[in-house]
């Protein structure tokens, strides 16, 4: 199951004209990280019109893992290893801190 375009522009703070602007700028790989009182997410973009959201918490590992999801009918999204695990650093940090807290 896919996250909609408008559930992924609401994690970003953006507005969903907006939010795919973003999604297809070229300017190469970003991500923007939202939380709440128990939910890390963050939704990564290639640049080139593929997203996913990685929410930092998992069915399995729970705050040890985390849960990826396409964003909308995204049926790829390409990954640069160093951003990519800048993200998955600054989630998995994120997700500690709000596990310590409970």
């Amino acid at each position: 199951m896919a996250l909609t375009l408008e559930e992924a522009a609401e994690i970003t703070g953006l507005s969903v004209g907006d939010f795919i602007d973003w999604m297809q700028t070229m300017n190469g790989p970003d991500y923007i990280i939202s939380e709440d009182d128990e939910e890390v997410c963050g939704i990564y973009t290639d640049s080139d019109g593929g997203a996913i959201s990685v929410r930092g918490f998992s069915e399995i590992f729970e705050e040890k893992g985390v849960t990826i999801i396409m964003v909308d009918d995204t049926n790829y999204c390409d990954i640069e290893i160093d951003s990519f695990i800048k993200m998955l650093k600054a989630i998995n940090k994120t997700t500690k801190h709000l596990y310590a807290m409970t």
